[in-house]
């Protein structure tokens, strides 16, 4: 127990120093003149982040076995959370009652910044903790590299979408930093998280720039 305690203190305050170094660091960062409830409920939910994990890991639900990381179990893994992070998030968006009720807090910022990642409300991290984190453990069996790879991979890409970078990304294949921001201007479309697989196949992709 002590060492899963001294992990998730650990944990939490380095995720919170880093992102809050980039978002300092951020050209939007003046723009948007964050008071310190944005830092208190992103450092909250950092929080709840890492208390997800450590207790998954700590309760034995992600397979503890070390072995080389298998590339089919991770992209079927990431595929599996891009569609249920898409019909979910799509939702949200459809439902009036879910979208006031928690999504309109990440929808506050069209100059995004870093840490807008955790600037979302309780209900909506714990519900893509379990999208990214837990429900596709039961269809795709993963070891805990595999694990580490996936997780790193959705928050590095999660951060990249909200830096507004005008690079691609690392991966091939993923959505881009303005594919997202186009969803933050208009308020809609650009649902997916990670492919545009989804977006393109139902016909929400925003094909260009619109005024919200």
């Amino acid at each position: 127990m002590i060492p899963c305690l001294i992990f998730f203190i650990i944990s939490v305050m380095v995720i919170y120093i880093t992102f809050l170094s980039l978002t300092k660091t951020h050209k939007n960062h003046n723009k948007r003149k964050l008071k310190m409830e944005y830092y208190i409920k992103c450092l909250f939910n950092i929080a709840i982040s890492v208390g997800f994990y450590t207790c998954l890991i700590y309760f034995k639900q992600i397979y503890k076995d070390i072995h080389f990381p298998s590339i089919s179990n991770i992209i079927l893994y990431l595929l599996l959370t891009d569609t249920f992070y898409y019909w979910t998030h799509r939702a949200i968006h459809r439902i009036p009652f879910l979208k006031q009720w928690f999504h309109l807090t990440h929808h506050e910022a069209v100059h995004l910044v870093p840490m807008d990642i955790f600037y979302i409300d309780i209900t909506e991290n714990v519900i893509y903790l379990c999208i990214v984190g837990f429900i596709p453990l039961f269809f795709i069996p993963v070891n805990m590299i595999d694990y580490l790879i996936i997780n790193m991979v959705v928050i590095y890409h999660a951060s990249y979408t909200h830096y507004e970078k005008k690079t691609n990304f690392i991966l091939p294949l993923f959505i881009d930093s303005n594919y997202h921001k186009r969803h933050h201007q208009i308020g809609k479309g650009n649902y997916s998280v990670l492919f545009p697989i989804w977006d393109d196949y139902m016909g929400t992709r925003i094909k260009h720039k619109k005024s919200k």
